[in-house]
């Protein structure tokens, strides 16, 4: 049985991390530099940084990556920008152990083929951005303005067919709210495919982990309000888990 993750998830723009509700009113919450070092003496199991920035270019994503590589022992996954295969070689040269790809799959399916073909499944994890739309949830598009007009359920099959090591569920309408996740959904998503599920949006304590890994299959749990805002730490939430009879990592 795969042992559950509990990943810190920040979103990167000019050179800052940052933080919103619902995919909007972003405020700072400080210098990737830092936070890296933090979540390493954490003994965290892994951390994923996505590039947010209007201008989507990976440099400033690299250039993290290179300098995190120096002092940081654990997984690191990096997303937003990713155009090209060398995008993704560029990334995994920097630093980065796997890639988060949304946007560019999005436009064009055959992408994820290539990326798989090129560097292996294992690294290569499907971002799906989802909010419900009367009353059904959809695959979004551009920052969940645009409902993209495959449904939930196939895209998630087509996606596995085509290769996708992994799935990164962004539940848009608990992004930054704190009122736990989103059970209904995580069940639904863990029903369309037995790949591994990375679940985030909405995390605003140790018991909203627990009954994520308690009455889902989801095998991590995507986390930043929980641990930026609070004295709360991975350390922390792993011990609670244990003691609840969750199987994480030891550490």
């Amino acid at each position: 049985m795969l042992k559950k993750r509990i990943i810190p998830t920040f979103l990167f723009r000019n050179n800052r991390l940052v933080k919103g509700v619902n995919f909007s009113n972003y405020r700072d919450i400080g210098e990737p530099k830092s936070n890296i070092k933090i979540f390493n003496s954490q003994n965290t199991d892994e951390i994923i940084f996505i590039n947010i920035d209007k201008k989507k270019n990976i440099d400033s994503l690299c250039a993290i990556l290179k300098d995190a590589s120096k002092y940081c022992f654990m997984p690191l996954t990096a997303g937003g920008g990713i155009r090209s295969l060398s995008d993704i070689k560029r990334l995994l040269v920097s630093g980065a152990d796997k890639v988060s790809i949304n946007s560019k799959i999005l436009e064009d399916i055959n992408f994820l083929k290539k990326s798989s073909t090129e560097f292996g499944c294992q690294c290569i994890i499907v971002g799906i951005d989802v909010k419900k739309i009367n009353g059904k949830y959809r695959v979004m598009k551009n920052y969940g303005k645009t409902i993209y007009k495959t449904s939930l359920e196939d895209y998630i099959k087509i996606c596995k067919d085509y290769g996708a090591g992994e799935f990164f569920i962004n539940n848009i309408d608990r992004d930054g709210t704190r009122n736990g996740y989103n059970l209904n959904l995580a069940k639904k998503i863990e029903s369309f495919t037995d790949l591994p599920i990375i679940f985030t949006g909405g995390a605003n304590n140790f018991n909203d982990l627990y009954q994520l890994f308690n009455c889902t299959k989801n095998t991590a749990a995507g986390c930043m309000s929980l641990f930026c805002f609070g004295d709360n730490s991975p350390i922390r939430a792993r011990s609670y888990l244990r003691n609840r009879n969750i199987n994480v990592k030891q550490k």
